[in-house]
């Protein structure tokens, strides 16, 4: 369960103290970490100049709404070499087409003349769940109903399509932790609103709670350097935000294709991109630790299922 001692601010009074449910007091947590991991783990930087402070402050001093209901928070980080990654997190804002996800992430990729390269949209909605007294069925029902049908589906044929939905919940079990890289004949046969062979990374679900954040992490690498694989925002450092890496590209697979070998001149994060085999030629970005593809054995970080063709490389 969450620690139900809520601390925003030294300078909050007894009467500023919010009374929410706690599904909805969990969703204001989630917000207030996400920006505090990507502003000072990350190293992201509030556009507007902000702190996360002020922004809280100005969340409990608001008496009028006392919420963040429908808010927008811009962020930006420097690339390798040149150009922005721009992100905009959007809270419980309605879309056109009368969605309302709990978080948005509307991440692009420009060049050093500010031309759009790449844009990508993420959807997070937050269950305060215990799935192992609710059932697995509850699990498999959130995925299904919400981050599939709900998000990926019906956000197929607007402008704003998901390049991945995920639930962000409270139940720490790693087996409720999914990020989508592959099929089992379980979850084939439970995962039934997605029509494919494999997921390729667009659904699952993570846990997020006080002291067990790496999941969020995992997350935003698999958004930035996976779904960005072309515009190699995988030379970036995403567990400290430092662009200044060492990309050692002397390295060959047996089929003579070239391996990357990435480590972190920062906070010494070694990880490594190279391919799933020598045919299908797909990209494939390892860690040491935190993988969000499938380790086919454990304790190997460098044996994972390819999630485009299953191949395990």
């Amino acid at each position: 369960t969450l620690d139900k001692k809520y601390q925003f601010s030294d300078s909050v009074n007894a009467e500023d103290v919010i009374h929410k449910k706690a599904d909805q007091l969990y969703e204001y947590w989630i917000l207030v970490k996400m920006l505090h991991l990507l502003t000072q783990q990350q190293q992201w930087q509030l556009q507007e100049g902000t702190s996360i402070i002020s922004l809280i402050s100005r969340f409990l001093n608001n008496k009028m709404s006392r919420n963040l209901e429908g808010s927008s928070f811009r962020l930006t980080h420097k690339n390798v070499k040149s150009g922005s990654i721009n992100m905009e997190l959007l809270y419980n804002q309605k879309f056109s087409n009368n969605l309302i996800p709990d978080f948005a992430f509307h991440i692009t990729v420009t060049d050093g003349k500010g031309e759009v390269k790449k844009s990508n949209w993420y959807y997070l909605d937050a269950k305060y769940r215990n799935y192992d007294s609710m059932g697995d069925e509850c699990w498999y029902d959130d995925i299904n109903k919400v981050a599939i049908n709900k998000y990926i589906n019906r956000f197929a044929s607007g402008d704003n399509p998901a390049t991945a939905s995920f639930i962000i919940h409270t139940d720490k079990q790693a087996r409720y932790v999914y990020f989508g890289g592959y099929f089992d004949k379980t979850l084939s046969d439970r995962l039934t609103g997605y029509i494919d062979d494999n997921p390729k990374h667009k659904f699952g679900s993570f846990s997020f709670l006080p002291n067990h954040t790496e999941n969020f992490i995992t997350f935003m690498k698999l958004a930035l350097e996976y779904h960005f694989m072309d515009e190699k925002l995988w030379q970036i450092c995403w567990d400290c935000g430092s662009v200044n890496t060492e990309v050692n590209d002397n390295h060959q697979t047996r089929a003579k294709i070239t391996k990357y070998h990435i480590t972190c001149n920062n906070c010494g994060s070694f990880w490594v991109r190279n391919h799933c085999n020598e045919n299908s030629n797909h990209k494939l970005v390892k860690h040491a630790i935190n993988n969000y593809h499938k380790e086919t054995l454990p304790g190997e970080p460098w044996f994972v299922k390819c999630p485009e063709c299953d191949y395990v490389r």
